[in-house]
């Protein structure tokens, strides 16, 4: 009995279990369809593809605050801002959410370029993780992406994001993680828009929007 109990505890103090440590910053996925539109583009869309910056016209600024299920420790604010410079679009975004126990924090700024009907981007973001009792983290991520216009009403686009630096963890050191985004709008009328969205990011299962 007691050599059962000495292998059980060599192997929780050996045994290397992976996890997941870090991810990529929070989004609402009601906010980011807009990347695939034209009439439905706001402030908030470069965050999801910042290659539709290529195409902004005028300064656009948004502010999101939102406590998910009434919960503190959900709480989620956002500000945007983006405005049109020469043959494309600058964006700026800030990000805080959580609360003192567990909080992120993230700096990014994106580029879009118009090439005619394709549009192409590039985002950098600088993400802070701070769990109470425990160090800051730091993680630097970069996006590409892209926006082709099928048709007058049919959008097209993915955005690739991989990690630049950071690293978390000692027993199992991990990087940022990998994500892969792949949208279609189709713009029925101007009062009439639907996407799909299908997100990848790396040790998660396929999401859908």
């Amino acid at each position: 009995m007691m050599r059962t109990v000495r292998l059980i505890c060599f192997l929780l103090i050996h045994l290397q279990v992976h996890g997941q440590l870090s991810h990529v910053q929070l989004q609402s996925s009601y906010i980011t369809a807009g990347a695939y539109s034209q009439h439905f583009r706001d402030a908030f869309s470069f965050v999801a593809n910042p290659a539709c910056l290529g195409e902004i016209q005028n300064f656009r600024s948004g502010v999101l605050t939102e406590r998910k299920w009434m919960l503190k420790e959900l709480d989620n604010v956002e500000i945007t801002s983006c405005f049109p410079v020469r043959s494309g679009g600058l964006g700026l975004a800030l990000q805080h959410s959580g609360d003192a126990d567990y909080k992120e924090q993230c700096l990014a700024l994106a580029y879009g370029l118009n090439a005619g009907k394709l549009q192409i981007g590039t985002e950098f973001s600088y993400l802070l993780d701070q769990a109470i009792g425990y160090g800051v983290k730091s993680f630097g991520e970069a996006r590409a992406g892209i926006c082709f216009h099928v048709s007058e009403k049919l959008t097209a686009g993915w955005v690739l994001e991989l990690p630049v630096f950071g690293i978390a963890g000692k027993t199992n050191p991990e990087r940022g993680p990998q994500f892969f985004n792949m949208g279609l709008g189709y713009e029925w009328s101007p009062d009439l828009f639907m996407s799909i969205q299908i997100e990848k990011e790396s040790g998660l299962p396929v999401d859908i929007t």
